[in-house]
C-alpha cells in the first residue's frame, strides 16, 4: 500500500519502470489481502452459487491469480530494465506509460489461464455437500509439473537471465567510462546516468533473489509432493506451513527492499508523511530513461 501511495503522489511523472512497480506492489497488496482467512462453509449446496464458491473462493483463485500477477510483473520489470539498458532510444520510443499498462493487463490475463485449473478441477460434491478437488493422480501431477514450470522455474530463468544481461552491459559501459577517465569527474552527467542504472538494476536483483529464496523451496516441496517422493502427511506438515508462510512474506519485503535500496524512494516516503514538495521525475527511472539527449544514435546509446 505504501508503494502504491507513494507512486500514486507522483503519478504525473511516472515512467514505465514506476508503473511496472506500482503493479507489482498491486499484486502483493492483493496477495496480502486474499491470503487471509475465511470462514468455511458447513455444507455447501449444489447449486450456482455453490460452485462458485468452491471454484472461486475455497479453492483460493484469487490469492493464486495475485501471486502469478507478481511474479510475472516481476520478471516484466526485468525484461523492461534489460531493454532501457540496451537499446535505450527504442525504449523512450516504445515504453510508454499507456503501452506498460496494456503489458500489465496482458499479465493478468495470462496469469487467468494459469489458474484457470482451479476453477475446473474444484467442484461441489453433492453426497458430503463440500468442495472436492476432482482430478485423477495423473493430473495431478501434471498440474504439479505445471505449476512449478509457470510459477517458479520459467518466470526465475526469465528474471536471471534478464538480470545478467542487464549487469554485463553495465559493467562495460562502466568500463568504458573508466577508460575514458570519466571517473575523474564525478559530476559528469554520464557518470551520473549509469550511477542511477546501477542502482535500480541492483535494486531490482535484491528483489529476484528474494522471490526466489522465498518462493523456490515451496514450489520444489510442492513438485516432489505430487509426484510421490514426499509423504502425504506432507501437506498437513509444519514444514508445509512453514514453506508457505516463507513464500508469502515476499509479497511484504519488496517495500522494505525499496527503502533501504533506493535513496529516492525513501525521500518519496519522507515527503509522503510531511507534505513536502515533490521534486525530480520518476521515482525509478533515470533521468536517461526519461528523455533522450539530442545527439547521433549511436552516440546517445553509448551515453546512455
Amino acid at each position: 500500500m505504501l508503494v502504491m501511495l507513494v507512486i500514486w503522489q507522483r503519478r504525473a511523472m511516472n515512467r514505465s519502470t514506476d508503473t511496472l512497480i506500482a503493479a507489482l506492489a498491486m499484486a502483493d497488496f492483493l496477495t496480502s489481502i486474499f491470503i487471509l482467512p475465511l470462514p468455511v462453509a458447513v455444507s455447501v449446496p449444489s447449486s450456482f452459487l455453490g460452485e462458485i464458491y468452491c471454484r472461486l473462493i475455497y479453492d483460493g483463485f484469487f490469492m493464486w491469480w495475485a501471486v502469478g500477477v507478481s511474479i510475472y510483473t516481476l520478471a516484466l520489470i526485468s525484461v523492461e530494465r534489460l531493454i532501457a539498458v540496451m537499446y535505450p532510444i527504442y525504449f523512450n520510443r516504445y515504453f510508454t506509460r499507456g503501452k506498460t499498462s496494456i503489458a500489465v493487463v496482458v499479465v493478468w490475463l495470462w496469469v487467468i489461464l494459469l489458474t484457470l485449473n482451479l476453477i475446473l478441477t474444484c467442484t461441489v460434491d453433492g453426497v458430503i455437500h463440500a468442495c472436492a478437488l476432482s482430478f485423477s493422480p495423473a493430473v495431478g501431477q501434471f498440474l504439479g509439473i505445471k505449476v512449478f514450470l509457470t510459477y517458479f522455474i520459467i518466470p526465475a530463468i526469465v528474471m536471471i537471465l534478464a538480470q545478467a544481461v542487464t549487469a554485463v552491459i553495465l559493467h562495460r559501459k562502466s568500463t568504458k567510462f573508466m577508460e575514458g577517465n570519466v571517473q575523474k569527474n564525478r559530476s559528469n552527467p554520464s557518470h551520473n546516468l549509469l550511477t542511477a542504472k546501477n542502482r535500480v538494476i541492483k535494486m531490482l536483483f535484491v528483489v529476484v533473489l528474494i522471490f526466489i529464496i522465498c518462493w523456490g523451496p515451496n514450489t520444489i516441496a510442492y513438485f516432489l509432493f505430487n509426484f510421490g517422493f514426499i509423504s502425504r502427511s506432507f501437506a498437513f506438515s509444519n514444514t508445509n506451513r512453514i514453506l508457505t508462510l516463507l513464500a508469502f512474506y515476499n509479497s511484504c519485503l519488496n517495500p522494505i527492499v525499496y527503502t533501504v535500496r533506493h535513496p529516492g524512494f525513501r525521500e518519496a516516503i519522507r515527503g509522503l508523511f510531511t507534505g513536502s514538495k515533490i521534486h525530480g521525475g520518476a521515482l525509478f527511472e533515470s533521468k536517461s530513461d526519461q528523455k533522450v539527449l539530442p545527439r547521433g544514435k549511436k552516440d546517445a546509446e553509448d551515453q546512455i
